[in-house]
C-alpha cells in the first residue's frame, strides 16, 4: 500500500490548493501511481495546464522518511518555478511526516487504552474469582482474543513434585496433552522459569518429547511473589504472522495479574480443604459416639449432595448444604451415650433429650458468623413438610430447602444402617416407606429429586420416622 494511502484525497488536495495559492503557480502532487492531486479551485483547468507539455513539466520527489511517496510538479521552468517548487516538496513532505505522526500516535493511543481496558477487565474478572477453573477458562479466553492462536497450554507447578500438568488447553490439543506431565527443570522451562520473562520459541526448540509440534510459541511463565506457580504456552497465529512485540509486552505485564489469581485461588482450596478435613474429623468424633452410627454424618453428605444436584442447585451452594450435612448431628455431642446406645424404645423423656439435638447444634454454631444459615438448616432438619417436626413445627416452604434436602438423606440412611434397637431395613422397604410420606413428613418436590437419583443409581444410598434416633 502506497504511503500517500494513509491520507485523503481531500487532505492532499487541500494542501496543494494552499501551496498554489500562497506561491501563486498552480501545483500538482503526483503519487507513485500516476495520480495527479491539484488545486481544488480549479482542478480540471489547472490539470490541463499542467498536462499541456508533459516534456515541459518540472517535477521534484517527495519523500516521508526514506521512502519516495511521489512529485509535486509544475510548468514552470525557470529558476524562480524551481525554487518553488522546492519549497512545496519540503512543505509537503513535513504535512505526510506530521500526518503520519498523527496516525502513528493515534494509533499508539488506541493501542494504549484497548491494552489498559484488557487488563482492567481481566483484572476485574480474576479478582472476583476464586474456582481455578473458572479463572483458567477466562484467562485462555482472553489470551486467544488478543492473540488469535490456534493452541494454548496452562500449565501449573505441583511444588511438591516439582512437575508441570494441563489445568487447562484448548479442546482440538486435549487428547493429546491431558495426560503430560513434565518435569519443572526441563528445558526450556527451567531457563524460562529463571528469566521469569515470556520468550518466542521457533519450530524445533520445544522441549525435548513435548507432544506439539508449532512454527512459533510463545511461552509465559505465570509468576507470582518471585515464585513460579505454571507456564502459558500460546501457538501459531492464526493469521501466519509472527508475535508482535506489543503482544509479547501486554502478554507479559498481563502474566503477573494471571498468576496471583491463580495462586489466591489456589490458597482458598487449601484453606476449603483444611476446613472440610476439619468438619468432617469433627462429624466422624460426633459418630464415635455410637458405634452403630459412625460414617452416618459423611453419608448423609453425599446424599445430599446428589439430591443438590439433581435439582440443579450452583456448586457454592451445594457446597454449603454439604457442610450442614456433615455437622447435622453436631448437637449430639451434648446427648448422654445410654441414651444414643439405649438398645429399646426410647421413653417419652428421653425422646425429648435426643429433640434437643438440633437446637443444640445450632447453639454451638452461633458464635461463627460465616455458618449463620448452615445454623438455621441444622437447627431445622428434623422439621417436618407438614408442621409436625421440631423444634418449631415449622411448615413447608417455610423450612429452608437445605434442611428440607438433609431431612430426607438424614431418614434415609437411618433407616437402612443398622441401630442399637433394630436392624437396618431393605432399601426397596425404606422407598415404599419414604413414598408414602412424601408430602407430609418430606418435601414431595424434593423428594422426587431423591428418587430420581435413587432408582437411577440403584445403589445403597443409606426415613426417618417420628422416634427413630
Amino acid at each position: 500500500m502506497a504511503e500517500t494511502e494513509l491520507f485523503s484525497r481531500d487532505k492532499i488536495v487541500g494542501a496543494i490548493t494552499e501551496l498554489s495559492g500562497k506561491m501563486r503557480l498552480p501545483l500538482a502532487f503526483i503519487d507513485m501511481e500516476g495520480n495527479y492531486f491539484t488545486s481544488g479551485d480549479d482542478p480540471r483547468g489547472q490539470e490541463e495546464s499542467l498536462h499541456g507539455d508533459e516534456h515541459s513539466l518540472r517535477r521534484v520527489p517527495v519523500y516521508l522518511g526514506r521512502e519516495m511517496v511521489g512529485f509535486v510538479a509544475c510548468g514552470d521552468g525557470t529558476a524562480q518555478g524551481e525554487a518553488i517548487l522546492n519549497a512545496a516538496a519540503v512543505s509537503l513532505e513535513m504535512l505526510f511526516r506530521l500526518e503520519k505522526e498523527i496516525e502513528d500516535l493515534s494509533a499508539e493511543i488506541v493501542r494504549v487504552y484497548e491494552e489498559l481496558s484488557l487488563i482492567y477487565s481481566l483484572s476485574s474478572k480474576l479478582g472476583a474469582e476464586l474456582d481455578i477453573a473458572t479463572i483458567c477458562l477466562q484467562v485462555v479466553e482472553e489470551i486467544n482474543r488478543v492473540l488469535g492462536v490456534k493452541t494454548i497450554l496452562l500449565m501449573l507447578l505441583d511444588e511438591k513434585s516439582g512437575t508441570l500438568s494441563i489445568q487447562y488447553c484448548t479442546e482440538k490439543v486435549r487428547e493429546r496433552v491431558e495426560t503430560m506431565r513434565v518435569a519443572s527443570s526441563a528445558e526450556p522451562f527451567a531457563q524460562i522459569f529463571a528469566r521469569k520473562k515470556c520468550v518466542v520459541i521457533p519450530e524445533g526448540e520445544a522441549a525435548t518429547g513435548f507432544p506439539l509440534p508449532f512454527k512459533e510459541a510463545l511461552w509465559v511463565p505465570l509468576v507470582t511473589d518471585n515464585r513460579n506457580i505454571g507456564m502459558l504456552i500460546a501457538a501459531d497465529k492464526v493469521n501466519g504472522k509472527e508475535f508482535r512485540s506489543q503482544e509479547i509486552k501486554l502478554i507479559d505485564a498481563l502474566s503477573g495479574e494471571i498468576a496471583a489469581a491463580i495462586k489466591k485461588a489456589q490458597l482458598y482450596e487449601r484453606i476449603k480443604k483444611l476446613f472440610m478435613s476439619t468438619v468432617e474429623a469433627l462429624a466422624s468424633a460426633i459418630d464415635a459416639k455410637d458405634p452403630y452410627t459412625y460414617g452416618h454424618s459423611r453419608r448423609v453428605a453425599h446424599i445430599s449432595e446428589a439430591i443438590c444436584r439433581e435439582l440443579g442447585l450452583p456448586g457454592e451452594e451445594i457446597q454449603f448444604i454439604e457442610l450442614a450435612a456433615l455437622l447435622h448431628d453436631i448437637g449430639k455431642i451434648g446427648t448422654p451415650e445410654r441414651i444414643l446406645q439405649k438398645p429399646g424404645r426410647l421413653q417419652p423423656k428421653e425422646m425429648e433429650v435426643i429433640k434437643e439435638h438440633p437446637l443444640q447444634g445450632a447453639h454451638i454454631l452461633s458464635t461463627i458468623d460465616e455458618l449463620q444459615e448452615v445454623m438455621a438448616w441444622i437447627r431445622q432438619h428434623h422439621e417436618r413438610y407438614d408442621g409436625r417436626g421440631y423444634p418449631g413445627k415449622v411448615t413447608a416452604e417455610d423450612i429452608p430447602l437445605p434442611a428440607r434436602i438433609i431431612a430426607i438423606a438424614d431418614s434415609y440412611d437411618a433407616m437402612t444402617s443398622d441401630r442399637p434397637y433394630r436392624k437396618a431395613m431393605n432399601p426397596g422397604k425404606v422407598m415404599d416407606i419414604m413414598d408414602d410420606l412424601a408430602g407430609s413428613q418430606f418435601d414431595p418436590h424434593v423428594f422426587k429429586a431423591f428418587k430420581s437419583v435413587f432408582l437411577r443409581r440403584g445403589a445403597r444410598m443409606t426415613c426417618e420416622e417420628d422416634g427413630v434416633r
